[in-house]
């Protein structure tokens, strides 16, 4: 009885390591035309690396106080102060050339994500005139903040009275006000030229590198007028030392509900520009989306909407990367009407 309890047991062991021994045949792997709809079978994308991890530089192409330098400084100061971003942000002004330099230099920053550059006026049109190598389209669009339109100045004890009244000075004797405002194609240029065009006149025209500089020779007696927008030119206003005549957008602006608009003095202009940044081209998509975050996060601050934006009586608006894009779709194309009407030559754009 011993003996056969002894080889059953012998039996036992042997089938067990027999059945250990046996290999399972492995699971077929699914083709693609085999996966349904939620099917997690295919590896995860790769996880973004970490950023920002270094300082990062925030070019200005304008000398320092113009309102893309306020702008640019004002959005650095509330990202610190609500400790948005824990890298230095630097603002550098890069000036020259209306602002190509500073844009010819970020372009050449191809990939780097620690970029970026605040958006003027001169950029969305000195290309269309030959006077920049780049254009949007050698760029990341990151995003925009504001709209903001520009006025007439002049200082306060000036015998100028209204925007009309300066152009029936120059109706009648051609060149006798000097007009100062931001060189190239900036949007104070570009109203310059508007304003010769619409009304047949003949001002005298001094261009700066930025709208600080271009008031510092109204308040010097160097020039007769100045076309700056509020943010720039507020603080002198505030001083007393500069009044404002007209403003070019569609509708009175706040802050200064007393001035009329180019069009209730009987031109027919207006302009504006989307405050916003971009980045270099090749800028991978989560620099850009990080961006997209930290400005909407500046966005909805009361220190944006209150202390910047009505304080220097700009318009909100919040564009993403994609809605921005569009947009400098449709501001090229005003451009490209308005340069043809004035007779400037214009590069060929699809």
């Amino acid at each position: 009885m011993k003996k056969l309890l002894v080889i059953a047991l012998v039996l036992l062991l042997s089938l067990a390591a027999l059945a250990g021994c046996t290999q399972q045949p492995a699971a077929p792997t699914p083709s693609p035309a085999d996966t349904t709809p939620g099917d997690t079978t295919d590896p995860a994308p790769p996880a973004a690396p970490a950023y920002p991890t270094r300082t990062i530089e925030f070019v200005v192409p304008f000398s320092a106080g113009g309102g893309s330098d306020i702008f640019a400084r004002t959005i650095v100061s509330i990202i610190n102060q609500y400790n948005m971003v824990d890298q230095t942000i630097n603002v550098v002004n890069r000036t020259g050339g209306g602002g190509a330099i500073g844009y010819a230099f970020t372009a050449e920053q191809y990939g780097d994500p620690y970029f970026l550059a605040a958006v003027g006026s001169s950029f969305y049109n000195a290309y269309l005139v030959g006077q920049s190598p780049v254009n949007f389209r050698d760029f990341r669009v990151v995003g925009a903040l504001a709209d903001e339109s520009l006025g007439v100045w002049v200082r306060y004890d000036s015998p100028i009275t209204s925007l009309r009244e300066a152009i029936e000075m120059v109706r009648e004797e051609p060149g006798s006000l000097i007009i100062s405002s931001t060189g190239g194609i900036s949007l104070g240029s570009v109203a310059y030229y508007m304003l010769q065009h619409e009304e047949d006149v003949e001002f005298s025209y001094v261009p700066f590198d930025g709208g600080a500089d271009a008031l510092t020779a109204l308040l010097g007696g160097h020039v007769d007028i100045t076309l700056e927008n509020p943010g720039t030119a507020r603080a002198h206003h505030e001083a007393g030392t500069i009044r404002l005549l007209a403003i070019a957008y569609e509708h009175r602006i706040p802050g200064f509900e007393d001035v009329p608009t180019f069009r209730e003095e009987g031109v027919d202009i207006v302009l504006s520009q989307v405050r916003g940044f971009i980045m270099p081209a090749g800028t991978p998509d989560y620099a850009i989306a990080f961006w997209e975050d930290i400005f909407r996060q500046v966005f909805e601050t009361p220190e944006f909407q209150e202390a910047y934006l009505l304080e220097n009586s700009l318009i909100p608006l919040l564009l993403n990367s994609e809605e921005y894009l569009a947009a400098f779709e449709e501001i090229t194309a005003f451009f490209l009407e308005a340069f043809a009407t004035m007779g400037f030559d214009v590069v060929e754009w699809d």
